[in-house]
């Protein structure tokens, strides 16, 4: 017998929200439409009221699982296009004559389809057939049957399919020419609109923080959206997931639907675990769980309608799902795997997840260790609640924190104006490691900031020492809120202006021997160690620009064990500026993200315009050259002549080069127009630095002849035959030797 419910659209709910038809199912150019969405998202009375509210004539189907049995289907189908004006009503399998079994289902469903065909022709109406909760389905012969009906439908038959599964086999090629509207994912989920009408209407009394809850907590679902009202309802607002899984049938909702769908073994076991993390990545996903079969199973689950989202690379599952998931899971399981995402969150340094992980897995060890780690990144606003929660937990587990993770915990208590907090995180530290002496360092620091309007010279100076005495030290500069990082730069511009009125600016000669001296005095500084000089020589070349302190360790210590390298270092930073510190010039070395600088504004170089002079000799500019032949009338040394290391090394090559180039151009130029005095000069001050070259001794011989100073001619060519004897083993080139005697007999004629 035939069940008139299994044939009959639904009633309309009078409190349901009246979601818009999309454009595509409304304009009708779809003959084949498939909803695939979750359980409870009123698919059943969205197509109800759909059909109802445009005129369409309709053919409903209700399945269960009863109906996978072929021959039912069949008779259902029959009884419903009987109902077609123009068919013969014929019920049941009698219109069989008996025979269900002696003519094939195909040919029964194609000999349907032609007398529905006819009728639907010769009415010259449109029907819309109706299969609702088509996921109990599961045989194949039925699924061939719909695949045929699909193929085969009459032009005047339009066919939509619900299912809270993933969309059907037979549906996909309609689907991908075209043919077939797929409204899957969460089309039918309510807006966040949608949700306060409903809740406004249904429970007055509710403001736009309660529904703003419910909508974020099941995310438009509206099965969840409407039990969660129900809940509200009974408990004046009381928001309590405890409560609500125990006063509402939302757990066993899901139960229910869950087991319906037959979600057992390894795939439940997937989803309950996938549930635990607040969401995940395939990559990170995979090392949580260590599960062989993780692609499979998340295809299964993500395709399957069971609540999991996916936006930008991560899945997350809807909150109350995840909730309801969560409960279902152990314990030691829940922490086993966060354990492994936090392991694997801070290999990936995405530290903010790996903090949470520790605390939804109640980590104690790991969490404790992590905060140290990443505490600069926790520092900043929007992360200021995670670390607060973090240390709540440490603290009321009466964990001892590291030092990296006290400096966290005190920079954090003085960020959220916890000021006693700070003080005890400041003291344990003094006890535990006193002798670093840097938690001394930050009690002054963070106290002068809080006194800084009170008496801002007294402060500023106790903020300056402490900042000095961390940065000399190699300690990281603390977090500060951003009204004292405003206030700092302010203290460092009024430090500036003072140095900048004094008038205190150091003199460096970089040629000879590196001095840097006192313009008022003409002192010099003292160096107590080479390396001391080096270091500084180092800053003033790079002239203001910051250099990371492994590029000065490995300039100046290139072989060192890097502990020791790294102590050497701030030894020596700090003995510069205990130098500087005599003559007010302690702010001179600056120190910032581990970076040390020298300002350019208080150091004053001879022969600043070395690089302008530089370019001028590469590109062979002699008429601008000639405004700067002072500088190369006389050999001033060898550029950083005192230093010695590599990178000095190519330095004092690179200005011997220059000096020597730019000599040779000034004496070419003053040679071509017969200045040979001024010829000489220059010839005789780059000779100093090529004393063997033959080229520059018969140039200078050239301008004495040039000049009829034969008896200096003599001179010099003999002191240049005696060098080339001595260390050249040789009297000089026949060449050389002949232009002297020709230059010797026209002195003899001349005089």
């Amino acid at each position: 017998m035939l069940l008139r419910q299994k044939i009959k659209p639904p009633d309309q709910r009078p409190d349901a929200v009246k979601k818009a038809v999309p454009a595509a199912l409304k304009s009708g150019q779809y003959p084949l439409c498939v909803i695939s969405q979750p359980f409870g998202s009123g698919k059943t009375v969205f197509i109800s009221r759909y059909v109802r509210e445009h005129g369409v004539q309709v053919l409903w189907y209700n399945l269960d699982s009863t109906d996978n049995q072929e021959y039912l289907f069949l008779e259902h189908m029959e009884y419903l296009f009987s109902q077609i004006p123009g068919r013969n009503p014929q019920r049941g399998v009698t219109a069989w004559g008996g025979e269900k079994f002696e003519i094939p289902p195909p040919e029964r469903l194609r000999s349907l389809l032609g007398g529905a065909s006819e009728a639907l022709r010769a009415g010259g109406e449109r029907y819309c057939l109706v299969i609702d909760s088509f996921e109990t389905i599961t045989g194949d012969g039925i699924n061939a049957m719909m695949d045929q009906m699909v193929k085969y439908r009459p032009d005047e038959l339009s066919i939509i399919l619900i299912t809270n599964r993933e969309i059907p086999g037979f549906l996909l090629r309609p689907i991908l020419n075209g043919e077939c509207l797929a409204l899957g994912g969460e089309t039918l989920f309510w807006t966040r609109e949608e949700t306060r009408e409903y809740m406004f209407r249904e429970l007055p009394e509710s403001g736009e923080d309660q529904a703003d809850w419910v909508y974020g907590q099941t995310e438009g679902w509206p099965a969840g959206i409407v039990l969660l009202t129900r809940y509200l309802r009974q408990c004046a607002g009381k928001w309590d997931w405890d409560e609500i899984f125990l006063n509402t049938y939302l757990g066993d909702y899901l139960d229910e639907a869950l087991s319906e769908r037959g979600i057992e073994g390894d795939l439940w076991e997937f989803i309950i675990s996938t549930a635990v993390p607040r969401d995940f990545t395939g990559e990170s996903g995979m090392a949580a769980l260590e599960d062989e079969r993780f692609m499979e199973h998340l295809h299964r689950v993500f395709h399957g309608n069971l609540f999991l989202q996916y936006q930008e690379g991560i899945y997350h599952y809807i909150p109350f799902f995840r909730e309801y998931l969560v409960r279902k899971c152990a314990q030691n399981r829940k922490q086993e795997i966060l354990s492994r995402l936090l392991t694997f969150y801070v290999k990936k340094r995405e530290y903010i997840r790996a903090v949470r992980c520790g605390l939804d897995g109640r980590l104690t060890e790991q969490l404790s260790g992590l905060l140290g780690l990443c505490g600069r990144e926790l520092l900043r606003e929007e992360h200021l609640r995670l670390l607060g929660e973090a240390l709540d937990f440490l603290e009321e587990q009466e964990v001892e924190m590291d030092l990296e993770s006290l400096e966290t915990a005190a920079q954090y208590a003085y960020a959220a104006g916890r000021y006693s907090r700070m003080e005890s995180y400041l003291n344990q530290g003094d006890i535990q490691f006193g002798k670093e002496n840097r938690f001394s360092a930050y009690r002054s620091l963070y106290k002068a900031f809080l006194h800084l309007r009170e008496d801002r010279e007294r402060y500023g100076t106790q903020i300056n020492n402490a900042l000095f005495f961390l940065k000399e030290n190699g300690l990281a500069v603390p977090y500060l809120r951003e009204q004292d990082r405003e206030a700092l730069k302010e203290l460092d511009a009024e430090y500036m202006a003072l140095e900048q009125k004094s008038g205190i600016r150091l003199l460096v000669n970089p040629f000879g021997t590196f001095r840097a001296l006192l313009p008022d005095s003409g002192k010099a500084l003292s160096w107590r160690t080479k390396k001391g000089r080096e270091l500084f020589a180092y800053l003033v070349e790079m002239k203001g620009k910051p250099v990371e302190r492994k590029q000065l360790i490995k300039t100046l210590w290139p072989e060192e064990i890097p502990d020791n390298a790294v102590a050497m270092l701030h030894n020596m930073i700090y003995s510069i500026r205990k130098e500087l510190s005599a003559y007010h010039l302690e702010g001179l070395i600056r120190y910032q993200d581990r970076r040390y600088s020298l300002p350019v504004e208080m150091i004053q170089q001879e022969f600043s315009d070395l690089e302008e002079i530089s370019r001028m000799v590469e590109t062979g500019a002699v008429e601008r050259l000639r405004g700067k032949e002072e500088q190369f009338e006389r050999y001033w040394g060898r550029y950083l002549e005192n230093i010695d290391n590599q990178w000095s090394e190519e330095l004092g090559n690179y200005y011997d080069r220059i000096f020597e180039k730019g000599c040779r151009l000034l004496g070419d130029s003053y040679l071509g127009e017969g200045n040979y005095e001024r010829a000489e000069v220059f010839y005789r001050s780059a000779a100093q630095l090529d004393p063997y070259s033959e080229e520059l001794e018969e140039k200078r011989l050239e301008c004495y002849r040039g000049m009829g100073d034969y008896r200096q001619m003599k001179r010099q060519y003999e002191a240049f035959e005696k060098v080339c004897i001595k260390d050249l083993d040789g009297p000089p080139s026949p060449v050389l030797e002949t232009f002297y005697r020709k230059c010797s007999r026209e002195a003899g004629k001349n005089q």
